[in-house]
Formats: structure tokens, sequence, C-alpha cells
């Protein structure tokens, strides 16, 4: 109760802003990283079940991603993942070997432990952790000390106290990030304060540590710019919205890059943003996770992924499909999926114009 006590005291002195741990584990990016256990009706390491039916969501010139009677593979004993640039892991749960697949080339067998398998692996396990972003964008965020840094085209962008938001277009010329400048108190900060009240002696010296603490986190306020510097901010290399509207939609909203191909959209209620605030499509009414939706080009309808069926805005379904992503081919954009074939006795893709 004494450090409860402590602790609410300091706060109750001092504007704080959300800290990392507060950001929870807001979305898996399915566009990013998605797993799916394939568990339908198995092929044959002989050729496939030929009589079988083609699913619903089937289209006449499907493109052949991996020829399972080729590798001797088992359709119900698989599992794929899918990374940004399209790549695609294919696991073999009865051999324990991988085979990754890019644009028509299929390379392998590889083992779990090789590095080209635990790429994968990682940006698995970094998309269950939102709040580690300097995982899932190494590429991209550095951390020195108690900053974060942003380093995007060659420009630099910071140090900031806290990246809590982080998106790159499917075309990876554009990014978006939710920063804040100054935190009243840093991680490290905290620990220290922690230990200091688990070590005094009375309720006085408690109090004296709370205090002298406050008078820091004020000071370090003032320092920062003020109150504005410790609100959440949009920051990209391409214009956003500026003033009040900026930190109210980093407040209420995410950011998301699967949704349109080339566009880092910010989600509202019932609605989408672009980063200058306008509205890009209205989805009341309707309930289809971020994640999982995918907006037309020009704005006029959209598809929402749920249980292996996709659902359009104007009704229409396809059932029996995975992974769908949004790709850009010969300038035109696409809503291109996957499906096991039974005729071909393999893992194809559709495209669909979107």
């Amino acid at each position: 109760m004494k450090k409860i006590y402590l602790l609410s005291l300091l706060f109750a002195t001092c504007f704080m802003v959300p800290s990392n741990g507060q950001i929870g584990k807001f979305i898996k990016n399915v566009k990013n990283n998605v797993k799916q256990d394939l568990l339908g009706t198995p092929g044959s390491k002989t050729g496939g079940t030929k009589t079988m039916p083609e699913p619903s969501c089937t289209c006449d010139a499907p493109e052949v991603v991996v020829d399972l009677g080729k590798y001797r593979i088992e359709y119900s004993e698989t599992t794929i993942s899918m990374l940004d640039d399209g790549s695609i892991l294919l696991g073999d749960r009865m051999s324990d070997n991988f085979y990754i697949a890019l644009n028509g080339n299929v390379n392998g067998p590889y083992k779990k432990d090789d590095p080209r398998v635990a790429k994968f692996q990682s940006m698995e396990q970094s998309s269950d952790n939102h709040a580690d972003l300097t995982v899932r964008y190494s590429n991209y965020i550095t951390k020195s000390g108690d900053k974060f840094t942003i380093t995007f085209g060659g420009k630099k962008y910071g140090p900031y106290a806290l990246i809590s938001k982080f998106a790159v277009s499917l075309s990876g010329d554009k990014f978006a990030a939710a920063v804040t400048q100054t935190l009243a108190m840093t991680e490290s900060e905290g620990k220290q304060l922690e230990e200091k009240a688990k070590n005094a002696k009375t309720d006085q010296e408690k109090m004296q540590i709370a205090m002298e603490y406050s008078q820091q986190m004020q000071q370090k306020m003032m320092d920062g710019g003020g109150p504005q510097s410790m609100q959440p901010k949009i920051i990209s290399n391409v214009p956003v919205v500026s003033g009040d509207n900026n930190t109210l939609m980093m407040l209420t909203g995410n950011l998301y890059s699967n949704l349109k191909y080339d566009e880092i959209l910010v989600s509202g209620v019932g609605k989408f943003l672009d980063l200058n605030g306008n509205t890009v499509i209205s989805t009341s009414g309707s309930y289809c996770p971020p994640e999982s939706m995918f907006i037309k080009s020009d704005n006029s309808g959209y598809a929402c992924f749920m249980n292996g069926t996709l659902t359009f805005s104007d009704g229409k379904k396809m059932a029996e499909l995975f992974s769908p992503h949004l790709v850009k081919q010969d300038g035109k954009i696409y809503l291109a999926y996957f499906y096991y074939s039974p005729k071909r006795n393999s893992i194809v893709q559709c495209k669909i114009p979107f």
C-alpha cells in the first residue's frame, strides 16, 4: 500500500503519457506476416486427389506457387507464413522441412534452424509484440540509451523518447510513425524510483523521494518544450495533418499499411483517414478487424477476410482461401489470395483487380 501511495502522489503532480507497456498487443499486421494452418482436405504424395472438386474461390488461370506432388508434401500437413516482400514459407510437418517460394521460384528444403527460416519466425514473434518496434523494424528504428531514431530514405528523424506506432507502405517508399518527444519518466527512471522507494525507511523519506522526482519531471517537461512535447504526434516523409488534429488522430487511431497499396491510413470511429485527416472510406454498420481489411483503389468498396472467407462490401463472398494480400503488377493493383487446388495438388494464387 505504501508503494501505491507513493506512486499515486507522484503521478498526481505531473502530466503523464502512455508508455510502451500500455500500448499492449494491438494487432497482428496480416499484411506484414500471415500464418495459416492449412487443415483442409489432404492431397496425396502420389499426385493429389484429382477427383475432388476445386474450391469455390477458384479462378480461370491460377498461378502455381508450390507443386506439393513434386516435393511429396501432404496438403493437410502444411503450414504457411508470408513476409512483406511476398515470399512464402511452406512447412512440412511430416518431414520438418521448409520451402521458400518467391516470384515463381521454390527453394529448399531447409531445416528450422536455417537463417532463411529463422527470418520468418523472427517476424512472427515481433508481430506479436508491437511494443518492441525495434525488432520488427530494425532496419528503420535504432535505440541509443533511452532515445529512438528513425532512418528512412537516407534521412534521420528524432531522437524521440517513444515511438509507439510505425508503418511502412507496401512499396517501401513511405513511412509514418506516432512519436513522443519527451516522457515525464523513462523506463530507467521508473526503475530507479521503484528501487529508492523500496529502500526508503520512513513515509517521510518516501514523500521526499516522490517530491524530488515530481520536480525533475516538471523541469523535464519545461525543457522539452512544455506539455505539448509529451503528446504523441504523427511524423512521416510525406505531408501529414497539423495541429491538434494530428495529436487527436494518434490518440484515437492506429496506423495501417495493409489497407491500400502504397498508402498508410489511420483508423477512426467507423471510418479510415489518410495522413492528412481526410476520410477515405466509411465502414459504419459493419465489423472487420483493420488488419483483415482491404480497400479498393478508388475507395468504392472494401473486402474483409475472416474464417477463410473474403466478404466484399457489395455482398459478394469467396470461400476456401487463405492469406489475401495486395500486390502491384504492371502498374495495376490486385487483391491476391491462395488456395489449395486438388486438380493440380498445388498451392496456387489468384489475383482480382482491386
